[in-house]
């Protein structure tokens, strides 16, 4: 027991000595991620983001950050069209319908691949450049891509049908 007690001493004065030099941590150094690549919104409309590691070629991140916002547009869509796939089926009384959904993907890739980026910034995260866009789907967009979804299902909507069921798809 007295041959440990010299060895503790030191042990515990050594880790002390360590623990005061240690720089401080990634954490106080780390930049907060801007809120707009976090919880993308506009007035505009429907808002979604993207990031990509900044590579040697800026066109490719810049790209591959655009294309990762389409994706996260399109299962905001996906989610809305849902929506308004459950809607309709408690509206008509048929049990489970996948019409709004199925007319969906075609007009969803045409409609999404014609948008451009709102904004697109070169950003500190996690220690490493990254390119992040955000693309926004403006109120005229919404309306007109849930009008060629309506008439891709081939349903005869009522106007009121048509507007509540609008109204589901464009709830922000």
């Amino acid at each position: 027991m007295k041959n440990l007690l010299p060895f503790v001493l030191i042990t515990s004065l050594g880790l002390v000595a360590c623990s005061s030099n240690q720089p401080a941590t990634s954490q106080q150094n780390r930049q907060p991620v801007p809120d707009w690549v976090m919880n993308p919104k506009s007035d505009a409309g429907l808002a979604a983001t993207g990031c990509a590691p900044l590579a040697n070629d800026m066109a490719m991140s810049r790209n591959m950050a655009v294309a990762l916002a389409r994706r996260d547009l399109a299962q905001k869509m996906e989610t809305r069209v849902s929506a308004v796939d459950k809607l309709y089926s408690e509206k008509s009384a048929t049990g489970s319908s996948q019409h709004f959904a199925q007319s969906a993907e075609l007009v969803t890739d045409q409609v999404l691949s014609n948008t451009t980026p709102d904004r697109i910034e070169v950003l500190e995260l996690n220690g490493q450049d990254n390119v992040c866009a955000m693309l926004t789907l403006n109120q005229t967009a919404m309306k007109s891509t849930f009008r060629s979804i309506a008439k891709g299902t081939q349903l005869k909507l009522s106007q009121q049908d048509e507007q509540e069921l609008y109204a589901e798809f464009s709830d922000f």
